[in-house]
C-alpha cells in the first residue's frame, strides 16, 4: 500500500473526544469512525489535544520488513498499535519531542516505526497523537527498508546543503555589517538565521538534538517561535532595503516597524510560561501572520518599484517565489489545499532562493553605497577646501588691513613721541608695532611656492622661539615629499595652533617637534615636558576654536592621530597620509 493510500483509507475516531485509552477505540463502533478526507495528512485541527486513528495495510508486496514514517512537526507525542488477530492488540514504545534522537526506535527527526507484514497478511494499525498547542494532526508514509534509507540519506544531504548554505549567507551579512557598520547587513543576517530556525525547527531538528526539561514547553512550539521571528526580521528587512521610512504615507512605516517589534516581541515572550489560552491564541495567530507579511512586502516592493528602487527587482523575484510556495504549504497545513505535505522537504529550498537572490540586491545597494559615499567625500574636500582658500583670503586681508592701516598709525605715533623725546612712550609703541607684526605675520598665508612644508615650519619655530622661554627643537628625517598646497597649509595651521596652546596652558619649558618622512605617510610627533594633561579628550570635547579648529585640520587632511600624557610631559603623534582615501 502507498502512502497517498495509507492517508486516503485511514477511518479518524471522532467520538468522544480527547480519549487516551486504546481499550475504547478498539472497541468503539463502527459509526464512531469517520473516513479521512485528505490525501496528504490525518488533521485533528486546532482544538483537539488527542487524537485517534486506525488503517489496514495489506502486505501484497515481496517485503516483509517495513517502515512506517510520521511527519513530527504537527504532533508532540504519539504511539502506535498493531492488532494482528480480534482485539489482540500490541502496543510500540512511546515516541515524541522530549525523546531524544539517539534514544528513538530509529536515529531519525521524524517518528518512525519498524513494522513485520508477512505477505499476504493484513494488520489494522492504532496510531494515538496528543498536541497541546497548534495544529494537530499526522502525516503517514510507508516505505520498504531500502526505500527509507535512501529517502533518510537524500534528505539528510538536503538538509546539510540547505543550512550550510544559510549559514554562509548569514555570516557574509555579517561580515559586511563588521567592515561597512550598514545596518542592513545587519539586519539581513539576523534574517538568514531567522531562515535557518524556521527550517531547523519545522525538519524536527530542534527537539532532536536540544533536550532541556526547562525549556521543552519552548522546543514543542520551536517552529511557532521561529516563524514570529522570521515575519518580525524579514519585514524589518525589507523596511530597511527599501527605505520605507523615506516613503510619503508614513503610517506604512510605523505599521511595519511596529509589526516587527510585535512580532519578534512575541516570539520571545512565547520561551516564557503563559496562561493556557494566552499561549493557545498566539501560537494560533502564528499559522496567519504569513498572510500580513505577505500583504505587507507586496505593497512595499509595489511602491519601491514606482520610485525605481535599484534592489527593488531582485527582491521581487525571491520574494515572490517564496510567498508563492510558502504560501501553499500554510494553506496545506490549514487543509485548504491538498496533496503538498508529502513533499514538504522541497519547500525548505524556497527561503533559501529568496536568500541568495537578494544577494544581488544587497551587492546593488552596495555599489551605490559606495559610490555616494565616493561622492560625498569628493564634494566634501572640495567644500573644505574652499572654506580653507576662504579663510586664508579673509586672513590676508585682515593682515593687510593691520599692516596698512593700523601699522600706518602706528608708525606715525611712534615718529611724534621721537619728535616730542617721549621715550617711555616710544619704546611701548615699538613694542605695540612689533606684537602687531608678528600677529600679521601669523595670519598671513604661508608660502608653499616659494618654500617647502618643512622650511616654513622651521620658520614658524624661530619666530616662536624668539618670542618666549620655551627651548624649542625640531628635528626632520626621511626623505621630502611634497603634499597639495590645501594640505600642507592644514599641517602648518595645526603645529602653529599646537604652540600656541602649548605657550598658554602647558607650563613647559622644552617642545621638540618631530617631522618624519615615511613611504607612504608623514608623521608629526610634538612632544612638551609640561603639565600632563589629556589632548584626545580635549580635542573630542572642547567648545575652544582653537582646538575645534585643530580636529577640522586633521578631518581634512584624513589623519590619525593618538596621545599619550604622564608626569615627564605630553606627546601627540599625527599619522598624514600622502594619498587621499577615496
Amino acid at each position: 500500500m502507498k502512502s497517498r493510500d495509507i492517508n486516503k483509507n485511514i477511518l479518524i475516531y471522532t467520538y468522544p473526544v480527547d480519549v487516551t485509552q486504546i481499550a475504547k477505540v478498539v472497541h468503539a463502533k463502527d459509526s464512531d469512525f469517520q473516513k479521512n478526507q485528505n490525501n496528504q495528512d490525518v488533521s485533528y485541527g486546532f482544538h483537539h489535544q488527542h487524537g485517534w486513528c486506525k488503517f489496514v495495510i495489506k502486505n501484497n508486496t515481496n517485503h516483509n520488513k517495513f517502515v512506517l514514517n510520521i511527519e513530527q512537526s504537527r504532533a508532540d507525542i504519539l504511539q502506535l498499535f498493531i492488532e494482528k488477530d480480534k482485539h489482540v492488540i500490541e502496543s510500540l514504545p512511546i515516541l515524541g519531542r522530549h525523546i531524544p534522537i539517539d534514544k528513538r526506535i530509529f536515529y531519525d527527526r521524524n517518528y518512525v516505526y519498524p513494522i513485520i507484514i508477512p505477505q499476504h497478511a493484513t494488520y489494522t494499525y492504532y496510531l494515538y497523537s496528543s498536541r497541546k498547542f497548534g495544529l494537530h494532526g499526522c502525516v503517514i508514509s510507508l516505505k520498504t527498508e531500502k526505500n527509507y534509507a535512501e529517502h533518510f540519506g537524500t534528505a539528510s544531504n538536503q538538509f546539510g546543503f540547505i543550512f550550510g548554505a544559510s549559514l554562509l549567507t548569514a555570516m557574509m551579512g555579517l561580515v559586511l555589517y563588521w567592515f561597512i557598520k550598514d545596518r542592513i547587513y545587519l539586519v539581513y543576517s539576523l534574517y538568514c538565521i531567522s531562515t535557518l530556525l524556521v527550517g531547523f525547527s519545522d525538519a524536527g531538528y530542534v527537539h532532536s538534538y536540544i533536550h532541556l526539561p526547562i525549556l521543552q514547553p519552548a522546543i514543542n512550539i520551536a517552529t511557532c517561535i521561529s516563524f514570529y521571528l522570521l515575519v518580525g526580521l524579514h519585514i524589518w528587512f525589507t523596511i530597511e532595503l527599501l527605505n520605507i521610512k523615506s516613503y510619503k504615507n508614513k503610517w506604512f512605516y510605523y505599521l511595519g516597524k511596529y509589526a516587527t517589534w510585535f512580532f519578534i516581541g512575541s516570539a520571545f515572550v512565547l520561551f516564557f510560561p503563559l496562561p493556557y489560552q494566552l499561549m493557545w491564541w498566539l501560537v494560533y495567530i502564528s499559522y496567519y501572520v504569513l498572510f500580513f507579511m505577505d500583504a505587507y512586502i507586496a505593497i512595499a516592493i509595489i511602491n519601491g518599484i514606482r520610485q525605481k528602487h535599484p534592489s527593488v527587482y531582485f527582491y521581487m523575484v525571491g520574494f515572490f517565489l517564496t510567498l508563492i510556495l510558502f504560501t501553499i504549504l500554510v494553506l496545506a497545513n490549514l487543509n485548504v489545499i491538498d496533496e503538498v505535505n508529502n513533499n514538504v522537504e522541497l519547500f525548505y529550498f524556497t527561503p533559501l532562493v529568496e536568500v541568495i537572490v537578494v544577494v544581488f540586491g544587497l551587492v546593488i545597494r552596495f555599489s551605490d553605497s559606495v559610490q555616494e559615499k565616493f561622492i560625498f567625500q569628493k564634494k566634501l574636500y572640495e567644500t573644505q577646501q574652499q572654506i580653507i582658500t576662504l579663510q586664508e583670503d579673509e586672513r590676508t586681508r585682515i593682515a593687510r588691513d593691520l599692516h596698512d592701516d593700523v601699522g600706518n598709525s602706528l608708525a606715525a605715533l611712534k615718529t611724534k613721541f621721537i619728535y616730542e623725546h617721549r621715550v617711555n612712550d616710544t619704546l611701548k609703541t615699538q613694542q605695540i608695532i612689533d606684537d602687531l607684526r608678528s600677529i600679521t605675520h601669523n595670519i598671513m598665508p604661508a608660502n608653499f611656492q616659494e618654500f617647502s612644508l618643512e622650511k616654513m615650519l622651521e620658520t614658524l619655530i624661530n619666530r616662536f622661539q624668539n618670542h618666549s622661554k620655551i627651548l624649542f627643537e625640531f628635528i626632520v628625517a626621511g626623505e621630502l615629499m611634497r603634499l597639495d598646497y590645501n594640505r600642507e597649509l592644514a599641517i602648518y595651521r595645526i603645529v602653529n595652533e599646537l604652540i600656541t596652546n602649548t605657550l598658554k596652558h602647558s607650563d613647559c619649558k622644552n617642545v621638540t617637534l618631530q617631522m618624519i618622512y615615511q613611504p607612504d605617510s608623514i608623521v608629526l610627533s610634538f612632544e612638551d615636558d609640561g603639565q600632563p594633561f589629556s589632548l584626545t579628550a580635549p580635542i573630542l570635547t572642547s567648545n575652544k576654536i582653537g582646538i575645534k579648529s585643530i580636529l577640522a585640520r586633521l578631518d581634512f587632511i584624513q589623519a590619525n592621530f593618538s596621545t599619550t600624557s604622564d608626569n615627564n610631559g605630553n606627546i601627540l603623534i599625527i599619522d598624514i597620509p600622502y594619498k587621499l582615501h577615496e
